[in-house]
């Protein structure tokens, strides 16, 4: 299985340098897998990060803001490592802060997407029961298949031309445009292209979406103004998404996950990471 890693960032170094190791150390010594290639897709200030890691290609561009910025990475990285590489089975897509520890908990998603014709792996956006048209798609952590996605142009999410071309719809319904509806909007008009049949639009979703109910849910908790927080520790699939560095690596402990890489060493033994996360104002807290 050829596999291939799209990796976005935009001040999030060491998360995204620890995710290439993780990736270079411990998927690589998979035998169902060969050759992963990694983009980096980053659009951080170039002081942060002055050149490549451990991916193959880094990607530089600018930051328009949060929810474009994210989208932009997320096409840049596609349009880059489908054009570099034609002949990859699956593409992994990460937001840098969220690792994959451990692929043997992930391979039975690719698996299964295989054997049952699935060409997209994700997970409803949101809070429990909620509904996959409602929350929209994860896309911090997300699996294509990779010709599929190509012939059918689920990507690019080409969100500012949407954005704009429905401002005033967004403006008068009072909604944020949020990259994890358009994703899923992506995928239905993929999944029309490829037999364009409203009467069998739903049916063809189904069939051809794998949900990753291991991270079921994603929102459980709630901050004490009544909105939803994210869980950010997911044992069941292997995947740590925590953006406090403290508290991140206590969720390692728990997981007993262990590498030998430089950047991850100095995360699991350093007293001060304070400077973990590139240009932020406010240094993270230790946790608790």
């Amino acid at each position: 299985m050829k596999l291939g890693f799209v990796i976005y960032t935009y001040n999030r170094i060491n998360d995204a340098k620890i995710n290439m190791e993780i990736i270079r150390t411990i998927w690589s010594k998979e035998s169902d897998l060969s050759d992963i290639k990694i983009v980096h897709s980053y659009n951080g200030k170039k002081e942060w990060y002055k050149g490549k890691y451990l991916e193959d290609i880094l990607l530089r561009s600018t930051n328009p803001g949060h929810f474009q910025g994210a989208a932009d990475l997320i096409d840049r990285g596609f349009v880059e490592i489908t054009k570099k590489y034609p002949d990859l089975d699956y593409i992994v897509i990460l937001a840098s802060d969220c690792w994959l520890t451990d692929p043997k908990k992930v391979l039975p998603v690719l698996n299964k997407m295989k054997s049952g014709g699935f060409k997209v792996a994700t997970s409803v956006w949101g809070e429990e029961g909620s509904k996959l048209k409602d929350k929209g798609m994860a896309t911090d952590f997300f699996i294509l298949d990779a010709r599929w996605a190509i012939r059918y142009k689920l990507l690019p999410l080409n969100y500012k031309e949407f954005s704009d071309k429905n401002r005033d719809v967004l403006w008068y319904m009072g909604v944020v445009l949020m990259v994890e509806k358009l994703a899923l909007l992506r995928f239905t008009e993929a999944v029309y292209r490829e037999e364009p049949s409203i009467n069998k639009l739903k049916k063809n979703i189904l069939e051809k979406l794998c949900l990753i109910t291991e991270r079921d849910p994603i929102y459980s908790e709630q901050d004490k103004y009544g909105g939803w927080c994210l869980k950010h520790y997911y044992p069941e699939i292997g995947l740590l998404t925590r953006h406090n560095p403290y508290e991140k690596r206590e969720d390692v402990k728990k997981l007993d996950f262990k590498m030998d890489a430089p950047t991850f060493n100095h995360f699991i033994s350093s007293e001060d990471l304070s400077d973990y996360v590139s240009g932020e104002v406010q240094k993270p807290s230790k946790a608790l």
